[in-house]
């Protein structure tokens, strides 16, 4: 027989696996053991983490290039690809 738990909020965030067995802590019922590519909200639910959008084939394929992270802020961020000699521009 499996036994299903509703937990309906993840205001704990992801704990570490130090923590998972205390489950005498009054906020055990919020943590989450492993929040992999989620978005916790603060109202307590969480959500996939949006992904990357395909912007087209690198300007020298058959050349070696780096994809450079470049954050604007917590919701947004850009990559460059960084490649012999240039940055593309279109």
């Amino acid at each position: 027989m499996v036994l299903s738990h509703l937990q309906s909020s993840f205001t704990g965030g992801e704990i570490s696996p130090s923590l998972q067995t205390r489950v005498d802590a009054s906020s055990y019922h919020t943590w989450l053991k492993n929040a992999q590519n989620m978005w916790v909200h603060p109202q307590g639910g969480i959500s996939n983490r949006p992904g990357t959008q395909y912007m087209g084939t690198a300007k020298q394929p058959d050349q070696p290039c780096r994809l450079l992270s470049f954050p604007i802020s917590a919701q947004e961020g850009y990559v460059l690809e960084l490649g012999a000699h240039y940055i593309p521009w279109n």
